[in-house]
């Protein structure tokens, strides 16, 4: 019985996918283009693996066994405490990405600048770029 658990890492490209970009060097256009995606698909594909573990090296014997009476040879996930939870964004950073965002769009509003070069600035609607400036 194995258990899994959700994991995100950030990590660098190992040598062996850089030798790969490396050999795009002479590669031109379109071709070029359809490898990158292949290569980042694969990549997002290889992130996005879970991680298992043995349910018997990580768990007591007593409740091992107790699983074993409702699952036993599958794999099933359990989830993190609701307390411990983080919200959208917070691992990857990006809630905080948005944030700095947000406030220099609302920096640069005050300081003259119309919501039609900020939509444009930053490739958001007009509509986006006033609900941020009139945000609480």
């Amino acid at each position: 019985m194995y258990v899994y658990q959700h994991q995100k890492k950030k990590q660098s490209i190992s040598p062996c996918k850089a030798s790969k970009l490396r050999q795009l060097h002479g590669v031109k256009g379109s071709r070029k283009i359809k490898m990158l995606a292949l290569q980042l698909d694969y990549y997002i594909k290889e992130e996005a693996r879970m991680k298992y573990l043995n349910a018997q090296v990580i768990l007591p014997d007593a409740l091992v066994k107790e699983l074993q009476t409702y699952v036993q040879g599958e794999y099933i996930y359990v989830p993190v405490e609701q307390k411990q939870q983080k919200r959208w964004g917070e691992v990857s950073g990006y809630r905080q990405e948005l944030k700095q965002r947000n406030q220099q769009i609302k920096e640069e509003y005050q300081n003259g600048i119309s919501m039609e070069c900020l939509s444009e600035k930053y490739c958001l609607s007009v509509y986006a770029v006033r609900k941020i400036i009139y945000q609480k």
